[in-house]
């Protein structure tokens, strides 16, 4: 805490001696996205086919291998309070005077220096330098792709960091089998020694490994024996993972020049055509003694990675030493560590040391401890809540996500040229404002992120406008949300102004109780780029008709549909979410006046309504979210006397919605013609 305070009072400091600045730390990204990719992974392992595999697709680009990036990172990091100058010289210095600079084929970065050194204060991130670097590459070979990979295997010591830089990159973590990577690591002289080459693979594998299972939406692993035998099916979902098209010509011989590949002798077989010969090399290749040094170093291992290519490759690699063998070495390594631990935990000085340690010990795990006991007392005392408990009911961890909402990231700013935009819109009222912060966190928290997120709240229920809103609240306008102010139209307010204000673009409601998944945008929005004419939504019933063709009840319809098809018979329900490309309601849908005499307290039935008129259909999106996790689910499930919507239109669903359909009798003969989806 003491180093903190000191470290805040130096910035300060600095910020006042240096007024053309950056003070303190440049930050190392900002909203601006960079979304590159790293080839991880032990040396030797095919990591430079790979390269030339997807650098051969017209969206990739790969340079050589920088050997220095994680220096650079390492600089950056120990060097808090570099000048912007000062930051770009010794970023690119550090590239520029590495020894393998010269396979990039560039004489100098000094145009890029200057470039750099002039962009304005508020782009300045150390992100954007390393971005640069590769770009500037790409400028100088007039390569065509977008997207830039790395794929030094030294980066497997720096992930994390790299991970930080760039939030958005991925890692392909490319498998050898070990006896393979160390015995070419050996034949080309980078690792002489057997020991050491051993070692490095095991390291780098569980690198590797461990950042996948922290990582787990970035990181992909491919094996090496896939890649030969299987270059179509292995290069088909790379591009997938990288969110690109396959394209063939990615598996021809490429003869264009990768820079480091004819520098230097261990990369020449990679120009050839891919196959299959180096498979096995390894166990021939290498004598006995050199297999036991090997296997010895690598059982000991409890990587899932490595004992799986034990077992799948090394089951007997000679008559004197059985693969039994070394599991039972291993066994007897694992008893051995054991049998010291229990020692330990049986001497006296460790019981002393114990009991010394007892009060401090109660004191760091006292907050633990008393969580627990707060927790089961609630569900000791809350029968509400222990009985929605044992019948399956979700309750989220409320401090958890008050946790991890400090690493939420912000919207990127509005594109005013994009159209149309993805917006959320949702409303709220006083009752609810103490827990919508979760929900309003969950819906900044979308891997497809909107343009805009707008909450709309009464004048006549908040008098005082933003002083009578939590603070938590209005801390999320720096993370992307806008407040905005109107006159108290019930939960119509969630739609009807955001459509006045934006026509022309994409609205996307959502109700203010429901804790919503990752994914629920992503699926909206990847449902409406397949059929823009249609409104989609998570969650629909199915109007059905009864023996004379009239409607059945509200109450009887089948609920949570799973409907494949586009239906006027789709009643969207605003829970779930709900998708509105522009010009997808009828022209009346503003009507005030109607709406609020029609249907005062049901907007999904009204906005229904205006879809058919306007000949809209409903989809339900593939894979669609039927169970929803609400923020109080005691309230949720009308287990108190709070008021909600629902409890409020349970008898009332029929009376508004005979009411809409006699006012457009369109309404009807488009139900009546419109068949039933199969």
């Amino acid at each position: 805490m003491l180093v903190k305070t000191i470290m805040k009072l130096i910035c300060k400091q600095v910020t006042k001696e240096s007024p053309t600045g950056p003070t303190c730390k440049i930050p190392a990204n900002n909203a601006i996205k960079y979304n590159p990719f790293f080839i991880v992974g032990s040396g030797r392992s095919g990591n430079t086919l790979l390269r030339r595999i997807l650098n051969s697709h017209n969206e990739l680009y790969i340079p050589p291998e920088t050997y220095v990036l994680g220096e650079v990172i390492k600089k950056y990091h120990n060097s808090p309070f570099l000048h912007w100058d000062e930051l770009v010289e010794q970023t690119l210095s550090t590239f520029e005077n590495a020894p393998d600079f010269k396979t990039f084929k560039i004489n100098n970065l000094s145009q890029l220096k200057i470039k750099l050194k002039n962009v304005n204060r508020e782009k300045r991130t150390f992100s954007l330098i390393i971005n640069s670097f590769y770009e500037h590459y790409k400028k100088n070979h007039n390569i065509t792709g977008n997207i830039w990979g790395d794929k030094t295997p030294l980066n497997v010591f720096c992930l994390d960091e790299l991970s930080s830089i760039f939030p958005d990159a991925k890692f392909i973590h490319i498998i050898r089998d070990p006896f393979d990577s160390i015995s070419s690591y050996i034949e080309s002289g980078l690792i002489p020694n057997i020991d050491d080459a051993s070692k490095r693979w095991v390291r780098s594998v569980d690198l590797s490994y461990q950042f996948g299972l922290k990582n787990p939406d970035k990181y992909i692993e491919v094996y090496y024996s896939a890649l030969v035998t299987n270059p179509i099916k292995v290069s088909v979902a790379l591009c997938e993972f990288l969110e690109i098209d396959f394209q063939e010509s990615m598996l021809d011989t490429n003869d264009s020049d990768l820079g480091d590949v004819n520098m230097y002798k261990h990369h020449l077989n990679v120009t050839k055509k891919i196959n299959t010969k180096s498979l096995g090399n390894g166990l021939k290749k290498l004598s006995e003694d050199e297999k036991k040094i090997i296997l010895k170093i690598i059982s000991i291992s409890k990587n899932p990675i490595i004992i799986r290519l034990l077992n799948k490759h090394l089951k007997r690699i000679s008559q004197q030493l059985p693969l039994d063998h070394y599991i039972d070495l291993k066994n007897l390594q694992i008893k051995n560590l054991d049998d010291q631990l229990k020692n330990i935990k049986d001497s006296y000085s460790f019981k002393a040391g114990r009991l010394i340690t007892l009060p401090l010990r109660f004191i760091l795990d006292g907050k633990k401890n008393i969580n627990s006991i707060k927790y089961n007392t609630e569900l000791l005392f809350n029968k509400d809540k222990r009985e929605l408990k044992d019948k399956g009911v979700i309750f989220i961890d409320k401090r958890k996500i008050i946790k991890e909402s400090k690493h939420l990231k912000p919207l990127l700013s509005i594109n005013n040229d994009k159209s149309p935009k993805l917006i959320v819109s949702l409303t709220s009222f006083p009752e609810r404002i103490p827990d919508i912060f979760f929900n309003l966190y969950s819906l900044l928290n979308q891997t497809t992120q909107a343009d805009m997120l707008i909450l709309w709240l009464a004048e006549e229920q908040f008098p005082n406008k933003e002083k009578d809103l939590p603070k938590n609240i209005l801390n999320l306008k720096h993370y992307g949300l806008t407040i905005k102010w109107c006159k108290d139209l019930k939960s119509y307010k969630k739609l009807v102004f955001t459509l006045k204000e934006f026509p022309n673009d994409i609205i996307v409601t959502a109700d203010d109780d429901i804790f919503y998944p990752e994914n629920w945008l992503e699926l909206l929005y990847r449902s409406y780029q397949d059929n823009p004419q249609y409104i989609h939504c998570h969650r629909a019933h199915q109007i059905t008709f009864d023996n004379k063709g009239g409607l059945n009840s509200y109450n009887d319809w089948p609920k949570c549909i799973n409907s494949i098809n586009a239906s006027y018979l789709n009643f969207c329900t605003t829970g779930g979410g709900v998708l509105y490309p522009p010009k997808s309601l009828y022209k009346d849908v503003l009507n005030e006046e109607l709406f609020m005499i029609l249907s005062p307290t049901a907007d999904d039935i009204w906005f229904w309504a205006m879809a058919v008129l306007n000949h809209t259909k409903i989809k339900v999106v593939n894979n669609n979210l039927i169970d929803l996790v609400y923020i109080d689910p005691i309230l949720a499930f009308q287990l108190n006397d709070g008021t909600t919507l629902y409890k409020i239109n349970l008898t009332r669903n029929d009376i508004q919605l005979n009411e809409v359909i006699n006012a457009y009798q369109d309404i009807k003969t488009s139900l009546t013609h419109h068949s039933l989806p199969t």
